[in-house]
């Protein structure tokens, strides 16, 4: 009985370490691409055209979309689960109540990536796609 009351309470210290370490990756990734952002990607995107910016992130995303390695690394770099932020209204359940509006992608070029970033519903045009 001594031995498997042990064996899992070391099962729960190895998850809440496990639960530790995966806590620490998240802020890092999270801390990196707040750092890039602010130094290094606005400053860049508010030199050029704002056109010239959509169009250039949306032929990005529209090629990251494309590949199931490119979204499987688009995920690991920006998507966030949690059970918090799920919601079901009138029947439909969404992962996020982040979603993006239609104006952002008009030609539908980029729903393959969107919800690798995060989003829990996306329109396109007139077509939302959960």
């Amino acid at each position: 009985m001594a031995d498997g009351v042990m064996v899992l309470l070391l099962k729960i210290k190895n998850f809440f370490v496990f639960k530790l370490l995966i806590d620490w990756v998240v802020n890092v990734r999270n801390f990196l691409w707040s750092w890039s952002y602010r130094l290094i990607l606005r400053p860049l995107f508010f030199l050029f055209d704002p056109e010239n910016d959509h169009e250039l992130m949306t032929t990005v995303g529209d090629w990251l979309g494309r590949f199931w390695l490119s979204r499987f690394l688009t995920r690991l770099a920006f998507y966030y689960q949690d059970s918090s932020l799920k919601q079901n209204l009138s029947g439909l359940h969404f992962a996020s109540p982040l979603g993006l509006a239609a104006g952002f992608d008009k030609d539908a070029r980029m729903f393959r990536i969107m919800p690798e970033l995060g989003f829990g519903f996306v329109e396109v045009g007139s077509v939302t796609a959960l």
